[in-house]
């Protein structure tokens, strides 16, 4: 198990899941979904170019983690997350094997989805709400679920997962959630 911070860097990397704050006038652009289309959010997405992704190494030599990039409109209240995700053309377009949107002011989080859908967590819901970031570790409180993941999980899922990512029905092991 390890926990699931949020971006900083060390030897180079980027580490964590980091995630980018924008506005409503950031550019839409095109979403290219690979793998899990069918329980995707289409396109576009507001993905500025430089947006960090997990696992990266400015020197462009390699990719570690899942490669997730995650995107806040903080007008809309609007979360915009994918997995594996590859800049195009500069960061004109993107292409990934998941996407979702979620909405951040209602109890409708992702009202999209259905029951046995992934999203950019291969659990279903959003990765941001529970990272933790350094102003609320730094006050001794986090007011929040923690994000975190274990190297193996069973076929099963308790809400708010709704998805899980494995065939192993060893119930010694935890479900998704």
């Amino acid at each position: 198990m390890h926990p699931d911070f949020g971006s900083g860097t060390y030897a180079h990397s980027i580490i964590g899941i980091p995630y980018v704050v924008v506005p409503d006038s950031q550019a839409r652009v095109p979403i290219h979904i690979k793998l899990y289309r069918d329980e995707s959010d289409p396109g576009p997405y507001p993905v500025p170019p430089d947006a960090p992704i997990e696992g990266y190494k400015p020197d462009g030599h390699r990719f570690g983690g899942d490669r997730h990039v995650i995107v806040i409109d903080r007008d809309t209240n609007r979360l915009y997350e994918m997995y594996r995700a590859f800049s195009e053309n500069g960061g004109t377009s993107w292409k990934c094997d998941a996407g979702a949107k979620f909405h951040l002011d209602s109890d409708d989080v992702r009202p999209t989805a259905k029951p046995g859908w992934t999203s950019a967590d291969a659990a279903g819901p959003p990765i941001f709400p529970g990272l933790v970031r350094y102003d609320e570790a730094s006050t001794d409180t986090i007011p929040h679920a923690l994000r975190f993941t274990v190297s193996r999980t069973r076929e099963a899922y308790v809400p708010p997962a709704n998805h899980w990512a494995s065939n192993d029905t060893d119930v010694n092991l935890p479900p998704m959630a």
